[in-house]
């Protein structure tokens, strides 16, 4: 599993529960990392 498989299966698990107020969210970290990479 690569790492942004990983990150996907992470971010999916909480999404729901922050898509609207992303500051809330304990996995910024994960979050932007994702978008990192898949920008990449």
């Amino acid at each position: 599993m690569t790492r942004l498989e990983e990150l996907e299966k992470i971010l999916k698990d909480v999404y729901r529960q922050y898509e609207n107020n992303c500051s809330e969210c304990p996995k910024q970290k994960e979050c932007e990392e994702y978008l990192h990479i898949y920008k990449d």
